[in-house]
């Protein structure tokens, strides 16, 4: 039996074949006036299918293509969407422009929480309340990005009182709520309150368009009054789109400061590092996969999925992977019933914070004391050091003809490679391809080809002592002819990076210029070796900087590590005109 179809066309056809099979209506429909009016039902009855069949897809949790969709299922599953998150970093204050001259004024001056800072259309605010002290020329402090804003309003007295902030940007975890001058706690079910705790929830609106705010009924949770003055305070977000890469791009003051006797002060303002670690709502089929895993977990973590599920929902926690003894049979090729005394009930934690940076002990303990309650009391927690692998990019494009700007096109490959490869966008156990790799940079604007590679880099305080260095590169075997070794004496007044060493075809580590390396050696197909600066160097081995240069003999990176995870880190990008 074929396919009854409703669209338009096959509608109308079915109502002319069925009146015309009628004698009333025969000699009728030879006239074109019956059609036309037979065409606006048809046309109706095939919107209404249409529809009808929109949502019985977008009610199946497999095929739904709105995130609201998703929305609205997703609490029965316990999962609540994270919101956006705003990116982090450090400013630096001062009195002085040049951030070098104490206060004249000879107090304090207060930096409140919320005080906020701007530079290129990015408004960024206080993260805690600061004080810059007298005797300093400058204080850093760190920030968060966003618009700062207050919502006031008196309280009904209604239970379960809700009050809707119709914003979406509102920050996932940093806001303030006060009632009648009092701070209240935020906490993420009222069930778990009693009749006196000042508490809330924030929950986000199914069509994301904002939050709302939900108080006590007086059982749980304390009970609004009639005439309660609320104050909801928090950061407008732009999320990703809120990450600043560069220094020295926030330099405006929005908010007034005061010295502690009330005088008002000029500050002056740069952000010192990058502003990083901004996030997105997540996507539609991030939510498809999370939200389901949440229901599964429940209240126990038994594996590492579970692990991942719970750690994933973390506010202060960016990157996560999780493994255990099984994992790490399967990546040694063991006997995957083999038995690791030092492996038993140990759980690996390869995390990374807000920041993309290993964890502190703070947060470490706040990990744990967060995992308590769910995890199995025989479990032990092992944090790993999380090993970022930056990548430098070597671009040299042809653009299609000279209508394309090379400026333009050379910013093109820039964002691309950005988006694609910056830590934000990263994820453990993730590797380059170079098909794909390859298949990206064809597909920017204005490219017609490009010969193009990935360098990686590894740099930092690396002796151990005059001057022995530990060589422990994550990516290899190792292309011998781009390795080579910086070093960089951090006592002068403008320290600059000099070659230092290259490789050659066996592994031996030759010194350049007047430096003697002899002894120093990499294996080439393990990434590991032996440093050693026998003549050349006479400062402190702690003031000395290495960066080392070098690329897999395969055009494919392959993560041998599970703390590895990759990250973009500049690009050299060279365009020009075909020559016909």
């Amino acid at each position: 039996m074929s396919q009854i179809a409703f669209d338009f066309d096959s509608i109308l056809q079915r109502m002319m074949t069925n009146l015309s099979s009628k004698s009333l209506w025969a000699d009728f429909l030879s006239f074109g006036v019956a059609e036309n009016i037979l065409a606006p039902i048809a046309q109706e009855m095939a919107y209404s299918n249409g529809y009808d069949e929109y949502l019985t897809i977008e009610n199946m949790w497999a095929k739904a293509r709105n995130k609201s969709s998703l929305l609205v299922q997703s609490p029965v599953h316990g999962y609540k969407v994270p919101r956006k998150q705003s990116a982090r970093g450090t400013l630096r204050v001062s009195t002085s422009k040049d951030f070098d001259e104490v206060y004249s004024g000879g107090v304090n001056i207060s930096i409140p929480k919320f005080f906020e800072f701007s530079g290129n259309g990015i408004y960024v605010v206080s993260d805690v309340n600061y004080t810059l002290i007298a005797s300093s020329a400058y204080m850093d402090i760190t920030c968060r990005q966003g618009e700062y804003k207050s919502v006031s309003f008196l309280a009904t007295g209604d239970l379960y009182e809700t009050k809707e902030i119709i914003d979406d940007s509102v920050d996932n975890d940093f806001f303030e709520l006060y009632v009648n001058g009092i701070k209240w706690e935020c906490i993420d079910t009222l069930f778990e309150s009693s009749a006196t705790d000042l508490v809330y929830e924030v929950y986000t609106k199914n069509d994301l368009s904002g939050v709302v705010l939900k108080f006590g009924n007086g059982v749980f949770g304390r009970k609004l009054e009639i005439n309660d003055k609320v104050e909801f305070k928090y950061i407008s977000t732009k999320g990703a789109e809120g990450i600043i890469y560069a220094p020295s791009i926030i330099d405006t003051v929005e908010s007034q400061a005061f010295d502690v006797t009330g005088k008002p002060v000029k500050l002056y303002v740069t952000n010192i590092s990058a502003i990083s670690g901004g996030q997105d709502y997540p996507t539609l089929d991030n939510i498809r996969t999370l939200s389901p895993r949440v229901y599964q977990t429940g209240d126990r973590t038994s594996s590492s999925t579970d692990y991942e599920t719970k750690i994933s929902q973390f506010p202060y926690i960016s990157k996560v992977n999780v493994w255990g003894a099984f994992e790490t049979l399967k990546d040694s090729n063991r006997d995957l019933w083999d038995f690791i005394p030092s492996d038993e009930n140990v759980v690996h934690l390869a995390l990374l914070d807000t920041l993309y940076q290993n964890l502190s002990d703070t947060e470490k303990t706040q990990v744990i004391t967060d995992l308590h309650a769910k995890c199995d009391p025989t479990d032990l927690i092992k944090f790993e050091d999380v090993e970022k692998i930056p990548l430098i990019f070597e671009v040299n494009a042809i653009v299609k003809n000279s209508s394309y700007s090379l400026v333009q096109v050379k910013s093109n490959i820039e964002t691309t490679l950005i988006n694609a490869y910056s830590i934000e966008n990263m994820s453990f156990n993730e590797n380059i391809y170079n098909s794909d790799f390859v298949a990206m940079l064809d597909a920017v604007d204005g490219v017609r080809n490009h010969t193009s590679s990935i360098l990686c880099k590894k740099e930092g305080n690396l002796f151990s002592q005059a001057y022995l260095a530990k060589l422990d590169l994550h990516i290899y075997p190792l292309d011998y002819t781009k390795f080579k070794i910086y070093i960089c004496d951090l006592t002068q007044e403008d320290p600059q990076y000099e070659l230092l060493a290259v490789c050659d075809s066996n592994g031996s580590i030759i010194g350049q210029g007047d430096y003697n390396t002899s002894n120093s050696v990499i294996n080439l197909n393990t990434g590991k070796g032996t440093l050693i600066v026998n003549s050349g160097l006479t400062e402190n081995y702690l003031r000395y900087k290495l960066k080392i240069i070098y690329a897999s003999l395969s055009l494919d990176l392959i993560l041998k590590n599970r703390a590895d995870i990759f990250t973009y880190d500049s690009s050299n990008i060279e365009v020009n005109y075909p020559n016909n």
